[in-house]
C-alpha cells in the first residue's frame, strides 16, 4: 500500500478512536462518538469504493482516450528500423513530424505568444506482430497540439478493442452489489443511532472517500497516461545513431 492510499485510511482510523473530552465539549464527543459506531461500515466502504476506483478508473480512461484518437488526424510516419525480437514479435522505431506548441515548456512564453507553432520531429518505439521494412510509410494518430502523443493506427484499433466495457461489467456488477450492501448497512446502523449528527459524519465521511479515491486513482492516471502514451522523443539531429540512441529511451507499445 502506498503512502497515497494509506493516508486516507489512516485519517479514518485516527478519527474512529476515543478522545479525551472535558464538560464543555459535547459536541464534540458525540462527534467522536458517531464516528466510532460507523468506523467498520466506513473503512468497509473505503477499501470497495478505493479497489472499483483501481480497477476500473484506467480501464474507462484508456477506452475515453482511444475514442479522442480515432477522432484525431492520421499523420504518416517514417519506420527507421525493424529488428526481430521474439515469438514473432518486431521492434519498430518510427520517425513523425507535428506542429505543436513553439513554447510548450516556458510557461511565461507560452503565456505571451500562446498561438505560436512550430514543427518538431519525434520518435517512438513500438512493437508489433507483423514485420515493417526500414523506409516504409505508417499511418499513426495524433492528438491535437500534443506532439508526443503519435501512436499506431494498429495500436489504437488493439487497445480499444481491448478495453470495452463488456469486461468491465464483469467487475462493476459484483463490485456494485458489494457496494449497494454495504452502504445499506451503514445507513442501518446511522438510522439506529437517531441522531443528526450521525448522518452529517456518515455524509462527509462517504464524501471525502470518494473525493479522495477519484484525486488518486486520476494521478496514477495521468502518470499511466504520460508514460504510455505521451512520451515521444523529440529529436533534433535526423541521423540514424542519433535516432537510435534517442529510441532506446522510449517505453516499448505491444500492438
Amino acid at each position: 500500500m502506498t503512502t497515497d492510499m494509506f493516508l486516507p485510511l489512516l485519517t479514518l482510523v485516527i478519527l474512529s478512536l476515543p478522545l479525551p473530552t472535558n464538560a464543555n465539549d459535547n459536541n464534540m464527543s458525540d462527534i467522536w462518538a458517531t464516528w466510532s459506531g460507523l468506523i467498520q461500515p466506513l473503512l468497509g466502504l473505503f477499501f470497495v469504493i478505493l479497489g472499483l476506483h483501481l480497477l476500473l478508473y484506467s480501464h474507462f480512461a484508456t477506452h475515453d482516450l482511444m475514442k479522442r484518437y480515432l477522432r484525431s488526424p492520421v499523420i504518416p510516419g517514417q519506420v527507421l528500423s525493424c529488428e526481430e525480437q521474439y515469438l514473432q514479435q518486431y521492434e519498430i522505431s518510427v520517425l513523425y513530424t507535428a506542429m505543436v506548441r513553439q513554447y510548450e515548456d516556458d510557461p511565461r512564453n507560452r503565456f505571451r505568444y500562446p498561438t505560436a507553432k512550430i514543427e518538431k520531429s519525434f520518435l517512438r518505439r513500438f512493437r508489433v506482430s507483423e514485420r515493417v521494412e526500414r523506409g516504409e510509410t505508417v499511418e499513426l494518430f495524433l492528438l491535437p497540439e500534443t506532439g508526443r502523443s503519435g501512436l499506431l493506427k494498429q495500436i489504437v484499433d488493439e487497445t480499444y478493442q481491448n478495453h470495452s466495457h463488456f469486461r468491465s461489467v464483469l467487475i462493476l456488477v459484483p463490485g456494485g452489489a458489494l457496494l449497494s450492501l454495504l452502504q445499506w448497512l451503514a445507513l442501518v446502523r446511522v438510522r439506529a443511532m437517531e441522531s443528526m449528527t450521525a448522518w452529517i459524519v456518515f455524509g462527509i465521511t462517504l464524501f471525502v472517500i470518494l473525493l479522495g479515491s477519484q484525486l488518486y486513482t486520476s494521478s496514477r492516471w495521468l502518470t499511466e497516461c504520460q508514460r504510455r502514451f505521451f512520451s515521444a522523443v523529440p529529436v533534433k539531429n535526423t541521423n540514424n545513431n542519433n535516432r537510435n540512441n534517442n529510441s532506446k529511451q522510449e517505453p516499448l507499445l505491444m500492438a
